[in-house]
């Protein structure tokens, strides 16, 4: 079996409403196949490729917050144990892992969007050699932000839960023996 390649023309056709009109007359005259791409369809794509990076970023974060909170409840055992010896529940033990949890992810996830809505600005100044735009276009909507803020701080509510569960599940008799 042979294969014939197929004549392919690129027209590069800016800020036009016509395009459809004249990749067809201009297929149509030179006999070849007419495929059009247009650039709001590589922005869907780029869109859903940063979104994809942006939770994976956020699930690795809350999946280093469970490490964090596990180690400290492993360092801090001899410590709740006497907490709850001397009277507190289970539940204030938990509410008090709980507290430190949130508190982790309330300055991470202000510190990050911060430190991203910075270098994005910055970015937004440097120059850019292309066609349509001599600057790296950037989108600041206040919505992405305050997304993002609560994806984590529920991404860090999620990675505190389990381990403030188990630290209120310790049983300080059995720690405190040995």
């Amino acid at each position: 079996m042979k294969l014939t390649p197929i004549p392919l023309i690129a027209f590069k056709l800016l800020k036009t409403k016509k395009t459809q009109v004249i990749a067809t007359t201009a297929g149509v005259a030179l006999g070849v196949a007419v495929f059009i791409f247009s650039s709001s369809c590589a922005r869907e794509y780029d869109v859903i490729i940063f979104r994809f990076i942006s939770v994976s970023i956020l699930l690795v974060a809350g999946f280093g917050i469970f490490n964090i909170l596990n180690m400290m409840i492993f360092e801090k055992m001899k410590d709740i144990s006497i907490i709850k010896a001397i009277g507190f529940s289970d539940s204030d033990v938990r509410m008090i892992f709980m507290i430190q949890s949130m508190t982790i992810g309330i300055v991470g996830a202000i510190g990050g969007l911060l430190l991203g809505l910075l270098l994005s600005w910055i970015a937004t100044l440097l120059p850019f050699d292309s066609d349509v735009a001599d600057r790296i276009p950037m989108t600041f909507n206040g919505l992405y932000y305050i997304l993002g803020l609560m994806f984590g701080m529920l991404t860090t509510a999620l990675a505190g839960y389990l381990p403030s569960l188990k630290a209120a599940r310790l049983n300080p008799v059995t720690i405190l023996r040995g």
